[in-house]
């Protein structure tokens, strides 16, 4: 997979942009704050469709304007798709309005998005796969089982609205104190909520722990590429809810709420499942979080990515498009020349960086883009005005 044309139109500082990517090594370079990461979120939001750093989808509306439009075209060995998506402000009492669009038709439901276009992003956030909360390891898992298998979504989706109102349910007993007619009439739906939350998370469960079997290898023979050390690094599922021998997902799941009712009632949430999920990765059996140095923190994050890049590859016959931010301050020489060579043998790919030379030979086929305010140009010729 390889985008062959970009366009963004007022979409943070980019008034207009027009690019036509190299096929391999897209090296993005400029001073900080220039544009440089806004253009990598641009082209991921075209396959999550939201922007990863946007807290409101309208923030990434170049300020004064009153809509934002990004549009790629991609092409793989089988087939090239069109993909496009736009924001609306709210006009004369009106609601704002997202669009978007594949091969210029308008799609409604997020599972025709995933998987048609993959992408990959490394951003510095990804620090925290390794040291935040275990929310951030989840969305990780997820994101890439939506791009593996579209249906993760829907499941995905499921899970949470259950999970929604089952919360609802159980908060209105607690505050009550079980005595509340709307809690008294809700009751005969509790069973019908855990059903379903079993169901579905039975399903997000098992498919995060069949990934993660397949990630890990993987993980572990990037991570020694990089690194170039003998480190074991490992990833070990920890369920929201542990089977016990011979016992399923399905039955474990149940036998928590079943055992763990009272404490639910009394708390007003429900406290297994899993939306409580998270990946312990080890380096030679030790903790990562608690131990793991600076670099060994960076190297791992970056490892990560790469690996569901090649899990991605796997399934979808084809390279996805790695999107690199600023990945390689923080790393020693000796691991940037072991990345790029590992990079070289990937397909496409965006990298930025505020410190490229720009007398300094690329590592392999591709162009340098200078960006400055909001313009790209490259070191040949101008692309953009």
């Amino acid at each position: 997979m390889r985008v062959t044309t970009v366009t963004l139109n007022n979409y943070r500082n980019w008034a207009r942009l027009t690019l036509t990517p190299h096929a391999r090594l897209n090296l993005v370079s400029g001073p900080n704050a220039q544009g440089k990461s806004n253009l990598l979120e641009a082209l991921y939001a075209l396959v999550t469709t939201r922007p990863y750093r946007a807290a409101r989808d309208l923030e990434v509306i170049r300020f004064g304007e009153d809509f934002a439009h990004v549009h790629a075209t991609l092409h793989s060995e089988s087939r090239e798709v069109s993909c496009e998506i736009a924001w609306q402000r709210a006009q004369a009492g009106g609601r704002h309005r997202k669009e978007i669009k594949v091969n210029r038709q308008p799609v409604q439901r997020l599972m025709d998005v995933f998987g048609l276009a993959r992408m990959v992003l490394f951003t510095p956030r990804d620090l925290q796969l390794v040291q935040g909360a275990p929310e951030f390891r989840r969305q990780f898992l997820d994101i890439m089982l939506c791009q593996l298998h579209p249906a993760h979504l829907y499941a995905l989706s499921q899970y949470q609205k259950v999970l929604a109102e089952r919360n609802r349910w159980l908060r209105t007993l607690a505050a009550s104190g079980g005595t509340s007619r709307a809690a008294a009439q809700d009751a005969s739906m509790h069973e019908v909520w855990t059903e379903q939350l079993v169901r579905w998370g039975t399903d997000l469960s098992d498919r995060r722990r069949a990934s993660l079997e397949r990630l890990a290898p993987k993980l572990e023979r990037v991570y020694a590429q990089l690194c170039g050390k003998t480190d074991h690094l490992g990833l070990r599922y920890l369920p929201g809810v542990a089977p016990e021998p011979g016992e399923s997902t399905a039955e474990a799941l149940a036998r928590a709420y079943r055992n763990g009712a009272r404490d639910e009632r009394a708390r007003g949430v429900t406290l297994f499942g899993p939306h409580r999920d998270d990946i312990a990765i080890l380096l030679d059996g030790r903790a990562m979080k608690l131990y793991g140095s600076q670099g060994q923190t960076r190297s791992t994050a970056i490892a990560l990515r790469l690996a569901e890049a090649e899990m991605l590859e796997r399934d979808g016959g084809h390279a996805p498009v790695l999107l690199l931010d600023d990945c390689l301050s923080e790393i020693d020489e000796r691991r940037q020349v072991a990345l790029w060579e590992y990079l070289s043998m990937r397909g496409q790919v965006f990298l930025t960086t505020s410190g490229w030379d720009s007398s300094r030979a690329l590592p392999f086929d591709g162009t340098v883009w200078h960006t400055k305010a909001g313009r790209i140009q490259s070191m040949v010729d101008a692309c953009v005005a």
